[in-house]
């Protein structure tokens, strides 16, 4: 065998009789694991109580009680599996914020929205249409509108990936 060769077998050997050492003299050193399960422990604690609801903290106020009950109350489901809710009325109208420029300013802004893609204003107009002659909703005079009155503020729902919208 040729001598570069077998020096170089030699001190293979003798690392591999080092690290083999080593590794014999690391199996015999007494682990403790009570440490990091102490940790462990803390850290599972820890993440449980983030989850932790504070009630006392989330406590409903009286209008959302209110809502809460109304919605229980009112709520029911059609044959063919939509959900209705009545609206709730507010006791004493006369608390209600001035509503029709806040609604007249929302609709500019989504007939604004609407008039950059023409398939979208076309299918906003026709649902709107049939809405109307459906009842849901009719057109009034502006100069038939009670002193007193609400307007609800409408907003437009686009899903092209769902059949009710």
């Amino acid at each position: 065998m040729n001598e570069n060769r077998k020096r170089l077998l030699d001190e293979a050997w003798s690392k591999f009789e080092t690290i083999d050492n080593e590794i014999r003299s690391l199996q015999n050193v007494p682990i403790s694991h009570d440490e990091d399960e102490e940790y462990i422990q803390e850290l599972i604690e820890r993440f449980w109580k983030l989850d932790e609801v504070d009630y006392a903290q989330s406590a409903l106020t009286v209008a959302e009680k209110r809502c809460e009950a109304h919605f229980a109350q009112h709520n029911t489901r059609r044959s063919e599996g939509r959900f209705v809710v009545r609206l709730p009325f507010v006791d004493n109208p006369s608390t209600l914020e001035e509503s029709t420029q806040m609604t007249l300013n929302r609709f500019f802004a989504l007939e604004k929205r609407i008039a950059k893609n023409t398939v979208i204003k076309a299918q906003y107009v026709e649902f709107m249409n049939e809405y109307e002659s459906l009842g849901h909703m009719t057109r009034i005079d502006p100069k038939n509108v009670l002193p007193a009155h609400y307007f609800i503020l409408h907003h437009y729902v686009l899903k092209p990936d769902t059949s009710t919208t």
